[in-house]
């Protein structure tokens, strides 16, 4: 698949002032989250195909519930992008987040995806995308419409009891996210084909790939074999020592013939800013993660850590090939869209800084982001394109002279030797 932006299906745009010269002195562009910035990495704009958008819903039968005791069904709602023939724009739903004792605030938005409209012939990749805690199945639509035009099927969940709207205890998350993801990949097998026949007859045979951004990256790098560490937890994140039987399946990291025997189908990582590198996932279970693994985090990360939490969990992941992207000077944002117009009409820093950084610009974090994750998942989960992650002595592969400052991307080596 072609790379260059110049060519036919790549992102245009015009400014919203077209037409009109008096207009024309300070009327914003109308960019929508995926839109590249001028002189964004090749990687980082869309492919060749348009992009389609269904609503779906998977119901996970009679599964521990760590709120309030028992057993209840899950219901995840998704969000499914995925190549097509159709070229449009459509309406996403999200809300922001609520701060304490206020309800949260919807709002919608534009994405580059048709609703309901034709796959595109053939068999495609699929890749699962996991939000953070709190967050939703829309807050990434820049990256899951441009893997959809490059050829994949993306499926985001709102993980229950995790969402903008209905977050909990986050002991909900920290047990059901990686079981979330490993049931998602047995319906990719059975439940989708009653639920959409169209799209399940589209889904190829080969090994998934799974993004996770923040509790999304904990979720994806437990899912593919890393254990959590419940002392660790409890006596470093306060957590109460009455949780540990409930945790017992993600300590462990048995769940259940059911959801175990679908592990073996993931083939890549993809861990954006990853909680749970400090305290809550054990160490030496990153051996047991055999599947590549890109990380990306700021190296000053408050909430996941850099040092002491992503690069621990980077340096650990020594049973596979691994890289990390360092965005000197960020933070914790860097895989949510852009902020909202909703989250500047809030007047209120909390709501704009789900979605922004506080030095960098959010457009150019997920020019890089989107860049190195489509580098990374190269020609399928498990098959990285080497070419576009190696910086040459002339700099980096399709990107602008001036713009490869402010960021770094370290590997290191399949199968290294495991710590004493």
């Amino acid at each position: 698949m072609s790379t260059d932006p110049n060519e036919e299906g790549a992102l245009r745009w015009e400014p919203s002032h077209a037409g009109d010269p008096a207009a024309a002195v300070d009327a914003p562009l109308a960019l929508l989250p995926g839109d590249p910035l001028p002189g964004a990495p090749d990687l980082a704009y869309r492919g060749m195909h348009g992009v389609g958008v269904r609503t779906l819903r998977a119901r996970h039968r009679d599964q521990p519930d760590p709120v309030q005791g028992g057993r209840r069904d899950r219901v995840l709602v998704l969000e499914a992008w995925y190549p097509s023939p159709a070229r449009g724009t459509c309406l996403h739903h999200d809300a922001l987040p609520a701060l304490e004792g206020e309800a949260p605030v919807p709002f919608a938005f534009r994405g580059r995806g048709v609703r309901d409209a034709a796959v595109a012939e053939g068999t495609h990749p699929v890749v699962l995308l996991a939000h953070g805690h709190p967050g939703s199945r829309t807050m990434m639509t820049h990256l899951a419409e441009p893997l959809a035009s490059r050829g994949w099927i993306v499926l985001a969940a709102d993980h229950e009891r995790s969402t903008h709207t209905d977050a909990a205890a986050v002991v909900d998350s920290l047990l059901h996210r990686p079981r979330d993801l490993l049931f998602l990949l047995g319906w990719l097998e059975d439940g989708l084909a009653e639920a959409d026949p169209a799209l399940f007859a589209a889904v190829d045979d080969g090994p998934r790939a799974l993004i996770g951004y923040s509790m999304g990256g904990y979720g994806a790098l437990l899912a593919a074999g890393a254990r959590l560490d419940a002392e660790a937890l409890a006596r470093e994140e306060n957590v109460p020592p009455t949780w540990s039987e409930t945790l017992r399946p993600v300590q462990e990291g048995r769940h259940g013939a059911a959801l175990d025997a679908f592990a073996a189908r993931i083939g890549a990582v993809v861990a954006l800013a990853p909680w749970g590198g400090r305290a809550a996932i054990a160490r030496s279970s990153l051996d047991d993660v055999r599947v590549p693994v890109l990380c990306a985090c700021g190296d000053r990360d408050t909430v996941s850590g850099y040092r002491d939490g992503v690069r621990r969990i980077h340096e650990g992941l020594r049973g596979t090939e691994r890289w990390l992207l360092t965005l000197a000077g960020a933070g914790h944002v860097v895989a949510p869209d852009p902020p909202p117009s909703a989250a500047y009409r809030a007047a209120r820093p909390h709501a704009y800084l789900r979605y922004a950084d506080g030095v960098w610009d959010p457009r150019r974090v997920g020019d890089l982001v989107r860049h190195f994750t489509v580098a990374f998942l190269g020609a399928g989960p498990g098959q990285p394109d080497g070419r576009w992650m190696r910086h040459h002595p002339e700099g980096w592969p399709g990107m602008h002279p001036q713009l490869q400052r402010g960021f770094d991307v370290e590997r290191l080596g399949e199968a290294e030797p495991s710590a004493a």
